[in-house]
């Protein structure tokens, strides 16, 4: 008799200790449901090396038509400066022109915080070459990098694009500093629709 009042009393702790835990567990839940939802935190993009591949052909081409409109509102014939300037450019009066040539997303993906497919986009301006370094002239030039947002978890390809149409890749762990001006040279190599990304 003496030891069902034991077993009862040990009874109470244990399933109070239950509840706590699942309520705990379940406020824990609804928190971070609530974060995610209200944006407070970011989850990283899935890294999509392909879909950058595709978004870089679609810069590529605003690019093109940039140049062959770019008279009309800057009164001379030359690639974007700025990555943004595919969707809403200056004109040479420093007035806003929306061009959307590439979407918002697309231009203003130019830092990790705003990264797609686990990419974000570098404006080019300089160029390194055999002996010294060449600054982009955009009469002639363009050139824009995808750089993994997470070497550590996004992969470890860094894509560069320019006015030639073709998008070289390197395998790297780090973010590279400079870019150069013949990449194939430097151990870069032509990302075709056959190239398998490790």
């Amino acid at each position: 008799m003496g030891q069902q009042p034991g077993k009862a009393a040990l009874f109470r702790p244990v399933a109070g200790m239950i509840f706590s835990l699942g309520f705990t567990g379940f406020f824990i839940l609804m928190v971070w449901h609530w974060v995610l939802i209200a944006g407070v935190i970011k989850m990283p993009d899935a890294v999509k090396p392909h879909e950058v591949l595709k978004l870089l052909k679609e810069i590529s081409n605003a690019q093109t038509a940039y140049y062959q409109k770019s008279d009309q509102f800057l009164g001379q014939k030359q690639y974007a400066s700025f990555l943004p300037h595919l969707w809403i450019t200056p004109d040479h009066q420093g007035r806003p022109i929306a061009l959307d040539l590439v979407s918002k997303r697309i231009a203003l993906a130019v830092g990790r915080e705003t990264s797609l497919n686990g990419y974000f986009f570098v404006d080019v301006h300089l160029r390194y070459g055999p002996s010294r370094s060449h600054e982009v002239d955009y009469q002639r030039q363009w050139a824009i990098a995808a750089i993994p947002s997470d070497f550590g978890s996004s992969g470890a390809y860094v894509f560069l694009a320019d006015e030639t149409g073709k998008i070289h890749a390197r395998h790297t762990d780090h973010q590279p500093d400079r870019f150069p001006l013949f990449p194939l040279k430097q151990g870069w190599v032509v990302v075709n629709d056959s190239f398998k990304l490790r």
